[in-house]
């Protein structure tokens, strides 16, 4: 353990100045040695590549999920027509299944677009209202275009008007905040593969983002490295 803590340690200061292809070829590269008996590629199923026991019940649930309400939800909202007679599937490519596209960089507005602005943006471009941020029909749309961009490896392009936009998620993504005064990094590299509480820590490449879906408490996945 030690090991990879000096491992961190002589890292950081090369991801402090590296781009994102430096950046993604030592991420990888610290996993493979954190995790010698793991695949980078087992890191796609996130936190249970590291415990075969939640593993198994993770496999045992999905034969009867209990997230596939709020999926269907989303398809039915997906699917259903805006007052101009569009759809979402006139905004989203391959029916939907874009998730593994998503953030982008506009680089017409210079910022950062989320799967959940660009659903917003698809409603005010039809003359729809946008969907609040925290509202159940916004998490099951999203929940629904996740479960379909499943299987799809993430590409996330960044050009380069998108460097500073990048530079500021990584230095957020390496900053102490909170009350426990933690990094994203402390959880997701440092201490990945450990416990707290009951649940594992998983590894920061191959993360498998989950989002509540309102009161159903779906969990929508996109594997990816």
């Amino acid at each position: 353990m030690a090991r990879q803590g000096l491992l961190l340690l002589l890292l950081l200061p090369l991801l402090a100045t590296a781009g994102p292809e430096a950046d993604l070829a030592a991420f990888r590269a610290y996993f493979e040695q954190r995790f010698p008996n793991n695949e980078i590629n087992d890191h796609i199923d996130g936190a249970y590549a590291l415990d075969p026991e939640k593993r198994e019940q993770w496999l045992a649930m999905e034969d009867f999920p209990p997230y596939e309400f709020a999926i269907d939800d989303g398809e039915g909202l997906f699917q259903t027509p805006f007052a101009n007679g569009q759809g979402y599937a006139d905004c989203f490519e391959n029916e939907g299944a874009v998730k593994h596209l998503y953030p982008q960089y506009d680089e017409s507005r210079g910022t950062v677009v989320t799967l959940e602005m660009a659903v917003n943006d698809c409603r005010s471009a039809n003359g729809e209202e946008p969907l609040a941020y925290d509202s159940d029909e916004l998490a099951e749309l999203t929940a629904y275009i996740a479960f379909v961009s499943r299987d799809n490896l993430i590409d996330i392009k960044v050009p380069a008007d998108a460097e500073a936009a990048y530079a500021a998620g990584k230095q957020y993504y390496y900053s102490r905040r909170g009350q426990l005064n933690f990094a994203c990094s402390h959880c997701h590299m440092q201490m990945s593969g450990m416990k707290l509480r009951a649940e594992t820590l998983s590894a920061g490449i191959g993360q498998v983002s989950i989002q509540g879906a309102g009161s159903g408490g779906a969990a929508s996945t996109i594997r990816s490295l």
